[in-house]
């Protein structure tokens, strides 16, 4: 496990726009989590590539960004591969509105599913049931709507939080080919 720190969102999203990337924070996170759930072993540059498309390499804020992003992506990779469970989804504080939250949600899940297409993922019927079920759940959190802000929505949001984590090290951890291999890097 590493000794470093998530970074947090803020700094994760200040790098993503000096960078001019296409993705949030969150998109992004769900991004390289996709990726990895399904290639553990993928390495930054492919990521990057899809994060940052159109950043000068030359440049100290893209420089300065990339780091940062690398230290996002390799603490991604050892808490998916962490027997502690630690892994959880980057999203914005408690401070933020509901409906924030709930849209970074959405977006993570986005990035996910698009992260686990990137790095080959391959559904249909020879993968586990609750594997099956997890992924068409998160093309429906892809909708997410939070409109009122109550204490209900706030507790559906933390549900969904925690759903889609094990479901995430579920998926870390299914078998990835006959042979039964897992995408786990222990």
């Amino acid at each position: 496990m590493s000794d470093k720190h998530t970074p947090a969102y803020g700094d994760v999203q200040a790098a993503l726009e000096h960078v001019s990337s296409p993705v949030s924070a969150s998109g992004c996170h769900g991004l390289m989590c996709g990726m990895l759930s399904v290639r553990p072993a993928a390495r930054t540059e492919s990521w990057l590539r899809e994060v940052m498309p159109d950043a000068d390499p030359a440049d100290l804020l893209v420089q300065e960004s990339t780091r940062l992003l690398e230290s996002l992506f390799e603490d991604a990779r050892d808490l998916l591969a962490s027997p502690e469970l630690g892994f959880t989804p980057l999203l914005p504080g408690d401070e933020e509105a509901l409906i924030q939250r709930g849209r970074a949600l959405a977006e993570w899940c986005d990035g996910y599913l698009y992260g686990l297409g990137l790095g080959g993922y391959e559904g249909g019927q020879d993968r586990h049931p609750e594997e099956q079920e997890f992924v068409a759940d998160l093309h429906e959190f892809t909708k997410l709507g939070i409109t009122d802000g109550g204490e209900d929505d706030e507790q559906a949001l933390v549900e969904l939080i925690e759903y889609i984590r094990i479901g995430v090290l579920m998926i870390s951890t299914m078998p990835v080919a006959a042979g039964g291999q897992t995408n786990t890097l222990h």
